[in-house]
Formats: C-alpha cells, sequence, structure tokens
C-alpha cells in the first residue's frame, strides 16, 4: 500500500481545479468547433458532388476519434501539470 496516492487537502485540490478551469474551456470550444468544421465541410461536399448526407455523416465520424485523441492529450498534459505544481506546493 505504499505505493496508494495519498490524499490532498481541500485547498490543494482546490487550487488544481483552479488551474485546469481553463482547460475544461478549451476541451468544450475544441470539441464543439472540430464538430462545426467536419459537418460543414461534410455538407460541402455533398452539395458539391449532389450526395446528400454520405460525406457529411463520414466527416462528422471521422471528428470523433480526432477530438477524443486532442482532447485526452490535452488533459493528461494538463492534469500532470496541476498534479506537480500541487506536489510542489506540498514541499514548501
Amino acid at each position: 500500500m505504499s505505493n496508494s496516492p495519498r490524499k490532498l487537502s481541500r485547498q490543494q485540490q482546490a487550487e488544481i481545479n483552479r488551474q485546469l478551469a481553463p482547460v475544461y474551456s478549451k476541451v468544450g470550444s475544441l470539441t464543439f468547433f472540430v464538430g462545426l468544421v467536419a459537418l460543414l465541410v461534410g455538407l460541402w461536399i455533398d452539395r458539391t458532388y449532389n450526395t446528400k448526407p454520405i460525406f457529411m455523416l463520414v466527416c462528422v465520424i471521422v471528428s470523433i476519434p480526432l477530438v477524443l485523441f486532442i482532447n485526452t492529450r490535452m488533459m493528461r498534459s494538463a492534469v500532470k501539470k496541476a498534479a506537480d505544481a500541487a506536489k510542489t506546493d506540498v514541499k514548501k
């Protein structure tokens, strides 16, 4: 049990949450805009080649794993930075 993570105090957890709040808004914005761009590109291709919902659906479906990958990487790095900052604050 020596490898189990220790509990953070309320103050430390609140500080981590404050550091991650801008990241949450970036994740939401990125998800919205990538989905919107995929939708618009798909509609444009469908209108150009007169293939009604095919390319729109393909673009939106392809954008889902892309957004998940980007958001996961963004959140992992932000959580790691926040946790490292909390650890250095504890040592002080």
